[in-house]
């Protein structure tokens, strides 16, 4: 079964709330988007979030059974919680109904309102047992709270309770190095550096050791951790000697995450992460509808790759995410 577990619906009612609700002046990446240094929405992305026929078709080019939907970067993370949980609802609801419009060509990973911890237990109880869908998605820190913030240990007790899937994508913090504003810069330097640091300090702060039925996706191949994890590898022995060797070495950590593959434009990446993480630890991921994606793309990046062989290839298309998600999709 082909799943791509990368791509992204905001819908119009959504984006509606979140102007009433005042996300483009309090949320960086709102924010961003109204002064323009981020680039709005583009028309091809409006069309594709009303017309999800225009999707259909797409998956359809492509060979793709199932599309899970997510937020991706542009998490509804406000610092009033009533605000929170009202945008995340809305977002919920919307991917419930388009599961209801076209129940075997879309799931979705739910949406929660961190960093407000009942709350977000709330809703990851209506997103998993009310509408079925298929995990949650996690921004890299949510008001300038870490992942790994102990104040968030409820959370991610409960999804190690329920052996949840829990898919990890970037974006909270995406102007926050100087620099970085303009220039399309943040999503394309930052966010890469954000969930490599954030899927590092899940494995240095023993979060994988505490929460181990937790099932982490992590987006666009783990951005810059096929390419920087042997240097962080070097630093964590220099520094920190006795955590470096408690660990067994950083790397050997990094095969206990899953990866999607939308990193279309960098074929290099997909043979280091191949390397790094293994071949079995990839999926398909589009990041549909990001301009010039598609799932005809996603899936080319893959089956022409000239550093996996047949069997690999296979794997990442095919095999991986519904093994990881079988059980989930017999359930329902």
């Amino acid at each position: 079964m082909r799943i791509d577990v990368h791509s992204h619906y905001r819908s119009p009612r959504f984006m509606e709330t979140l102007t009433q609700l005042g996300a483009f002046e309090e949320i960086e990446v709102y924010r961003m988007m109204k002064e323009q240094t981020l680039r709005p929405r583009d028309e091809a992305t409006r069309r594709h979030d009303e017309d999800v026929s225009e999707r259909i078709a797409d998956m359809d080019a492509g060979g793709v059974d199932l599309q899970v939907l997510s937020l991706g970067g542009g998490q509804p993370y406000f610092p009033d919680a009533e605000k929170a949980v009202i945008a995340s609802r809305v977002s919920n609801d919307d991917f419930s109904e388009l599961m209801r419009q076209h129940p075997t060509r879309l799931n979705a990973f739910g949406t929660v309102p961190l960093p407000h911890v009942d709350e977000t237990l709330a809703e990851i109880e209506r997103c998993l047992d009310e509408l079925s869908f298929l995990g949650i998605n996690l921004g890299c820190s949510a008001e300038g709270i870490t992942l790994d913030d102990a104040r968030l240990a409820p959370v991610w007790e409960e999804l190690d309770r329920r052996g949840a899937v829990v898919y990890i994508h970037p974006g909270a913090s995406v102007g926050s190095i100087t620099g970085a504003e303009q220039f399309h810069l943040g999503p394309d330097f930052v966010s890469p550096s954000e969930i490599a640091i954030t899927a590092a300090r899940l494995v240095v702060t023993g979060m994988l050791d505490r929460y181990p039925n937790v099932k982490i996706i992590l987006a666009t191949l783990g951005g810059a951790l096929p390419f920087l994890a042997g240097r962080y590898d070097h630093g964590l022995r220099q520094e920190y000697p006795e955590l470096h060797a408690e660990l067994g070495g950083f790397p050997r950590n990094l095969r206990r995450f899953y990866y999607d593959t939308s990193v279309l434009e960098e074929p290099e990446a997909l043979r280091l992460a191949s390397e790094r993480f293994g071949a079995d630890r990839l999926m398909l991921g589009s990041d549909f509808p990001r301009d010039g994606s598609s799932a005809t793309a996603a899936v080319s990046y893959v089956a022409e790759s000239q550093y996996l062989d047949s069997d690999q290839k296979v794997a990442i298309l095919d095999r991986n995410a519904e093994a990881l998600l079988t059980g989930l999709l017999v359930s329902e």
